[in-house]
């Protein structure tokens, strides 16, 4: 049985409300008692801040989450304008239609399954070069077919670069591993866990696909998710591209009443 989790809404954004009476941005909380003792106190109710706190209350803490915006979720928000509802940060989540994948598994818990999915069509993301669009298809051998018609000669470009990507994930385990290791183990086991990662986090996502090809349209185009991790070619990590690029490969979900629905059944476990 979950301990009891208080929510403190510790300023409310009145200038924001007044500024936009059309807009509704989550469900608005309200100021609550605080209380004298609590085993744990979570400073900010964003997805991170959400997680820790409904992992700490199922394991017997009493949580306080503290949080000045008058509405929990951070960038899993949702606002409504004009009959339209926006999400302002999440907008597809892979892997988590495979019930047994970590991802499903993680949302699971902190949700209590109460969060449901839909999956999107097979056409996850459509990239535009200039005029033309690049469509990524679920599938790794649908995605390969597909980049291979709009680049027959670039197939063996286009294989590399999958495996590629796959083979960053499996090597990502172990980096992260170490980062959970005791001091002394991780210190120990520290350049067998890391190196291999390594060499592909230090690189750009710009070098690494230039040593591929030197197809700058097909360079573009397999680079064209970077607004997903924040940072272009020339400048981002290729191990957090191949991250992400493998996270979707398998296709694309989205949360059944919107990003919002991620934060409010997290609430209600709380």
């Amino acid at each position: 049985m979950l301990t009891m989790t208080t929510f403190c809404c510790i300023r409310l954004l009145s200038f924001q409300l007044r500024s936009y009476t059309s807009m509704t941005i989550g469900t608005q909380l309200h100021r609550a008692a605080i209380e004298d003792d609590y085993d744990s106190i979570v400073i900010g109710s964003g997805m991170g801040g959400l997680t820790t706190a409904v992992c700490l209350a199922k394991a017997g803490h009493k949580v306080l989450v503290l949080e000045r915006h008058y509405t929990a979720g951070g960038f899993t928000h949702t606002y409504q304008r004009k009959g339209y509802e926006w999400d302002v940060g999440l907008h597809y989540i892979g892997e988590v239609h495979r019930k047994g994948s970590s991802m499903r598994r993680m949302f699971d818990f902190v949700s209590d399954a109460k969060l449901e999915w839909k999956e999107m069509d097979p056409v996850y993301d459509r990239i535009f070069v200039g005029s033309k669009p690049y469509d990524y298809v679920k599938g790794e051998a649908q995605f390969k077919a597909q980049m291979c018609e709009y680049f027959p000669e670039e197939k063996a470009a286009i294989n590399t670069y999958v495996k590629l990507i796959k083979r960053v994930n499996w090597l990502a385990s172990p980096f992260f591993l170490e980062k959970a290791l005791p001091p002394l183990l991780a210190r120990l086991f520290y350049r067998k866990l890391t190196t291999p990662y390594l060499q592909y986090a230090n690189r750009t996502t710009g070098e690494v696909l230039k040593s591929l090809t030197q197809n700058e349209r097909l360079i573009t185009v397999l680079s064209g998710q970077w607004g997903d991790y924040g940072l272009p070619p020339a400048e981002s990590s290729f191990a957090m591209h191949a991250l992400v690029a493998k996270h979707y490969l398998d296709g694309a979900n989205y949360p059944v009443g919107g990003s919002a629905s991620i934060a409010r059944s997290i609430n209600d476990v709380l």
